[in-house]
């Protein structure tokens, strides 16, 4: 608070006074105390004074009230120390506990009042002004010190008390956990069943074909009218159910169905409704292996070193739950080809615990809420705070002290749950907001290492600091977010944000994040990106261009002039680096690439040190960077003399001969000098005008002046071309297009879209990206590159191969990441096929410039170490839920449509989870499959035994069988085979399967119409690995194992070894595609399906070659590795 201060000082600087700040007021009143004790400036003394006795009377009176000020806090302190509190007595607080007090207890009003009382202290003797004396400054430092340990005592004491109930009453726990009250998502035993049934019914109207509340009343008031009239009409025994005639009445839950009581679920409710038979086996599994195999998150270091709040691992420990975090940003108006920028935000909770075939489906995802539209939340102010807060107040009563269940399946008793967060996913603009980041533009972009824009050209990552260490110089991550958070103003913020690249996150009080380590780099994101810059930015894909070979400057860079570039060498060889410096960025670039230097990768500070290197490298410059004088030019300048002593030309010599000035440059010099300087060299002047004399002296200096020192090679004036074409041009385009009319997807892949390159066909979602480099460009660049076709042009074949085998590193560690299974060899193999792909792009394309993604994909092997394969830590299922949630009708009014697609998605997974995996009454189980199939309407990737009758598992593989067994005849194939190795005293009958899963890859026999999913890659023993039609697929008898699951096979015929010569394929074995004949070996091959690699994309080979006609394309599309 700010204070008029009329002191003799203040009232001669304003009148009536200054405002001053509260601390600078008390030095001001002081010093007027001390000053009236005085006489007054001017005043004629007493007879009794003198000067050196009222010096020493201010001395004696200014170190007299400080130390009194001093003591007097030293009086104050012992009325604030902790030692007479009993710490019995103390109340803490329920919820997330922190050692923190509860603030509405009367029993910690006396804690508080001395702990309040113990910092005001400090804070005034810190304010306390020493004026320079020390037994002042001893005394001071004495009390902060003692203050200090007071408050620290406090802090122990405060510690202690907790440790000791924390500790030795493990009851005390067990009170301040949440109680989760499971019934409640159970039915009632009292619920009538033609309630329930007609209230599921309806419900699922209304969630899934999202019929509207007055169409759904409707139907309730007429079946409550015909079940009324069937049992008047059969006579009944005065049966009338109580059948709802509002919708709201069974959304309100009060019938006891199980429909959600609420969309806004709480995390724990949420986990309480998770909890089915079977699955606290599943949350509570260990690693799945130890022997170097990556197959899930549980195999990673991370999940080795996460404890729980009380020191023990958290995956693998009775209740132990690890969350992951999904935010991403959609356009609920679904409109992809339209420029309207509109987003609201998903954030999504899956469970890390369970296995990947139920972690990512809808119903075990908990919807944590919607970020409201239409744009995004400002990343300046950090505005996603706001909306993570709540969040984290959840996750902290969940890490400790937890929650408990009432009960559950495995538990009568009940079931404690200590749930942490673990990762969180998003992409890179949402993933810098939530971890504390400034955005990917930032000069320092990387979440984990502190590299900078300026080395994005290095791809050594052990060079640059990891953001999550300190030292002298730099504190990390969390404590520069934390600066951001205490700072006091706008502009001190804005100085950490330049400095550290930092800003502070709620997730932050959460007292185990580690934003460089949790906040993952999106793989999905990443790699879907990589794919559609290269082909965007590098290889310009468009269906107008025509073709060329990727060389030449792109239309993002321009092209200076002929003599711009001559003047611009000039300028470097003999004029000074400021001169230089003043030729902006664009001629410093081409200045530094025509010399050999990465320019494009370089910024313009980066782009002068290299210039002035090379300046002193070749003798221009000396070590001062003053311009070498040669001694033709020192013997020069010493002829020419002033013949009049009064004019000043050393300023006009410097120019002309030394600094080589131009016309603009000389025309600053005034008209007298001019004529002087073309006097002393016998230039007749005569009336010229200061123009004309100029002109005269340039033409002498260009006739008569050498260079200032010995000119260095220096390459011929760099003038590239402008590049006009693109890699994917026209024709590329059209036969990619034609390959994709002919090739066969399995169903699990979504297919290139026919009319790629073209904007009718939106924006390509990560999906199809990586369909459009894996299968079709894998399919048909080769054929077309490969061949002898550009007219006998040998070095634009060979680039076209260098081309495309860099291509090929790109697909091949984008394939290698995301694969199910990471071995060592993997993560060796992704490194080395990385850095091919990054030194590949500044050899063969000279103007990419290397952006922060390129940097990122160098971090992906530590994740891959520390999180296991990437399915598990990728953002495929946010992408999941954004479609689901696209398709829900709203009002498209924003502040509206947000409530509406929360809680309609809420109860749609809720409902499904509960109707298709919960318990029902006896007679309503026949309403599964009507249900599933409705369900199917919404969630297409349903397994088949949420809604298939005739479904079995049988291992991991989940199998359609058909209706009855079959008793096979000696006219089959299937029986000669079986017969072969069949068991004595078995009966030789089987089951056929109609369609088999197994990791989310669907397999069935060709059928005569189609032969989708048929294709497989298969190994046979002793032969090898086999391009395959799967005939039939059965199980003997009942099929009770793996084992008993067999297909029968027919073989592509491999190529023969002249064929394989001819091969385009084979020179780029990254890309994993071969060629094989159109036609089976004559046996067909009783396998287990086990022995099923993984399904294939086939497309039709086109060659004029008689060797080759009559061949497919093999792509394999496993996410396995041989």
């Amino acid at each position: 608070m700010l204070k008029r201060c009329k002191c003799a000082v203040c009232s001669k600087t304003t009148a009536g006074g200054c405002w001053l700040d509260a601390r600078t007021y008390r030095q001001h009143r002081d010093a007027t105390a001390i000053e009236s004790a005085l006489p007054l400036p001017g005043s004629s003394p007493s007879k009794s004074s003198n000067p050196n006795k009222r010096d020493e009377d201010a001395g004696e009176y200014l170190h007299r009230s400080t130390i009194t000020t001093v003591k007097k806090l030293f009086d104050d302190l012992n009325n604030y120390l902790p030692h007479a509190i009993d710490p019995t007595s103390l109340v803490f607080a329920k919820g997330p506990i922190d050692r923190s007090l509860d603030p509405s207890a009367t029993e910690n009003a006396h804690w508080r009042h001395c702990q309040t009382g113990l910092r005001a202290i400090r804070q005034r003797a810190e304010r306390v002004d020493t004026h320079g004396i020390v037994e002042v400054e001893e005394l001071r430092s004495k009390l902060c010190t003692e203050v200090d340990n007071a408050i620290a005592d406090g802090d122990t004491l405060l510690r202690m008390e907790w440790n000791r109930r924390h500790l030795e009453d493990g009851d005390a726990i067990k009170q301040t956990r949440q109680q989760i009250d499971t019934s409640l998502f159970r039915l009632s035993p009292n619920t009538d069943i033609i309630v329930l049934a007609v209230g599921l019914v309806i419900a699922v109207l209304h969630f899934v074909y999202n019929v509207a509340i007055s169409p759904c009343n409707l139907i309730l008031r007429c079946i409550a009218i015909i079940v009324s009239l069937s049992s008047q009409h059969l006579g009944g025994n005065g049966y009338n159910p109580r059948l709802p005639t509002d919708l709201r009445t069974i959304l309100s839950s009060k019938m006891g169905a199980p429909i959600p009581t609420s969309a806004h679920t709480p995390i724990s409710e949420k986990h309480a409704e998770l909890i089915l038979p079977g699955m606290e086996e599943l949350l509570d599994k260990g690693p799945s292996t130890g022997l170097g195999t990556l197959r899930d998150i549980r195999d990673g270091c991370f999940a080795a070193e996460f404890c729980r709040a009380d020191g023990e691992i958290l995956l693998g420990s009775p209740g132990g739950i690890m969350l992951a975090l999904g935010v991403d940003w959609f356009n609920p108006f679904g409109n992809r080809q339209s420029k309207k920028k509109r987003s609201v935000g998903g954030m999504y909770l899956c469970v890390q615990n369970l296995p990947i075939e139920l972690r990512h489906r809808p119903e075990n995802i908990c919807v944590v809420g919607l970020i409201p539209g239409p744009f995004e939340p400002s990343q300046v102010e950090a505005h996603i705070n706001h909306f993570l807060r709540p969040l984290v107040d959840e996750l902290l009563e969940l890490y400790d002290p937890g929650i408990q269940l009432s009960s559950t399946p495995a538990a009568l008793s009940g079931r404690d749950l200590q749930v942490a967060l673990g990762q969180v996913i998003a992409d890179t603009q949402a993933s810098h907001a939530l971890g504390g980041f400034t955005p990917i533009t930032h000069t320092i972009f990387c979440t984990v290492c502190d590299c900078q824009k300026g080395n994005l050209h290095h791809f050594n990552c052990p060079r640059f600091t990891p953001r999550n260490s300190s030292n002298q110089n730099k504190p990390n991550h969390r404590e520069c977010a934390t600066l951001w958070r205490d700072a006091e103003s706008l502009s001190a913020r804005q100085e950490i944000e330049k400095r550290y690249g930092a800003r502070w996150t709620e997730l932050y009080r959460l007292p185990y994040w580690d934003s460089t380590r949790q906040l993952v780099i999106d793989p999905m994101h990443l790699f879907s990106g990589s794919l559609k810059n290269f082909c965007r930015d590098v290889w310009g894909m468009n269906v107008k261009s025509r073709d060329d070979d990727g060389l030449g400057i792109p239309s993002t860079v321009k092209i200076p002039t002929t003599s711009a570039m001559a003047v611009a060498q000039d300028t470097l060889l003999t004029k000074s680096m400021a001169a230089v410096r003043n030729l902006g960025h664009n001629l410093l670039q081409m200045l530094a690439f025509s010399l050999g230097y990465p320019a494009v990768q370089l910024t313009s500070k980066a782009l002068e040190k290299c210039l002035a290197a090379w300046r002193f490298e070749k003798g221009i410059v000396d070590e001062d960077d003053q311009l070498v004088q040669s001694a033709e030019l020192q013997e020069l300048l010493a002829t020419l003399l002033p013949s009049d002593p009064s004019i000043d030309i050393t300023a006009g010599e410097k120019k002309l001969v030394i600094l080589r000035a131009d016309h603009r440059q000389m025309m600053s010099l005034t008209l007298r000098v001019l004529r002087e300087m073309c006097r002393i060299r016998s230039i007749p002047t005569g009336k010229d005008r200061k123009e004309d004399l100029v002109v005269k002296l340039l033409k002498w200096r260009h006739e008569n002046v050498p260079h200032p020192s010995s000119s260095p090679s220096f390459p011929a004036v760099c003038h590239p071309t402008r590049r006009t074409g693109a890699v994917l041009g026209q024709n590329v385009l059209a036969q990619v297009r034609n390959d994709i009319r002919n090739t066969t997807f399995p169903s699990h892949i979504r297919r290139t879209p026919e009319n790629l390159g073209r904007a009718d066909h939106g924006k390509l979602t990560a999906e199809e990206w990586f369909s459009t480099c894996w299968y079709s460009l894998a399919i048909t660049l080769p054929r077309i590159w490969s061949a002898p076709t550009f007219n006998g042009n040998e070095e634009e074949q060979l680039r076209r191969v260098k081309m495309l085998r860099h291509f090929s590193y790109l697909v091949g560690f984008t394939k290698l990441a995301l694969g199910y299974v990471i071995t060592p060899q993997d993560i060796k193999d992704y490194k080395s096929l990385v850095m091919s792909y990054l030194s590949g792009l500044s050899t063969l394309y000279d103007w990419v410039k290397f952006k922060p993604q390129h940097h990122l994909l160098l971090h992906i092997p530590d994740f891959a170490f520390d999180l296991g394969p990437t399915f598990s830590w990728s953002a495929w299922y946010t992408e999941l839920m954004n479609g689901l949630i696209q398709d829900i009708p709203t009002n498209s009014k924003f502040g509206e449509l947000e409530g509406t697609m929360f809680d309609r998605i809420n109860g749609l997974c809720q409902i499904k989870a509960r109707l298709l995996f919960g318990s029902l009454p006896e007679p309503l189980t026949a309403l599964r499959q009507v249900f599933a199939t409705a369900f199917g309407r919404v969630f297409p990737s349903m397994l088949m035994s949420e809604w298939d009758p005739l479904t079995r598992v049988i291992g991991e593989w989940v199998c359609q069988l058909a209706p009855t067994p079959t008793e096979l005849d000696d006219g089959r194939i299937e029986w000669e085979l079986i017969r072969t190795t069949d068991r004595e005293g078995s009966p030789h009958i089987v089951t056929f399967c109609r369609t088999v899963q197994h990791q989310g890859v669907t397999y069935r026999p060709q059928n005569g119409t189609t032969n989708i999913d048929s294709y497989v890659e298969v190994l046979v023993p002793e032969r090898g690995y086999f391009t395959a039609r799967i005939e039939s697929i059965f199980t003997p008898l009942s099929g009770s194992n793996d084992a008993a699951l067999m297909a029968v096979v027919s073989l592509f015929k491999p190529l023969n070894r002249q064929a394989a010569l001819l091969d385009p394929y084979k020179a780029f074995p990254h890309l994993g595609a071969r060629l094989i004949h159109d036609s089976f070996l004559p046996e067909k091959v009783l396998i287990p399906l086990t022995s099923i690699f993984g399904p294939v994309v086939i497309c039709p080979f086109t060659s004029t070659h008689p060797t080759l006609v009559n061949t497919l394309v093999v792509v394999s599309a496993s996410r396995k590795s041989k």
